[in-house]
């Protein structure tokens, strides 16, 4: 197997944990880890897991447009306000230290 396999491979198989360790949450379950700073929240125009894995894996080629945009940020507190008012149910992902949320999609 090539180093480019391996690398692959170990990618695939982080995509695969990453996922497994999905779930959805309430955001009063989450306000603790907002308050300490550690929740972000990734625009729903990215997957949830493929930012995860390139956090976990210090991808900066990956994060560092996604910062500089917005996409991946800490919550507003307007943000934190609406969430808790309606209780919002959230994707979220333990990658440490951070915690990261998206909104779900209603279909």
């Amino acid at each position: 197997m090539s180093a480019v396999d391996t690398q692959a491979s170990r990618h695939e198989s982080l995509l695969a944990k990453l996922l497994s360790e999905t779930a959805r949450c309430e955001w009063r379950d989450l306000e603790r880890f907002f308050a300490q700073g550690k929740v972000l929240r990734v625009d729903d125009a990215h997957d949830l897991v493929v930012i995860g894995a390139a956090i976990a894996s210090d991808d900066a080629s990956t994060l560092t447009p996604l910062i500089d945009a917005g996409e991946l940020a800490p919550p507003s507190n307007d943000h934190a306000r609406r969430w808790h008012a309606e209780n919002q149910l959230l994707w979220t992902l333990v990658v440490a230290p951070y915690v990261l949320v998206q909104e779900t999609r209603v279909t």
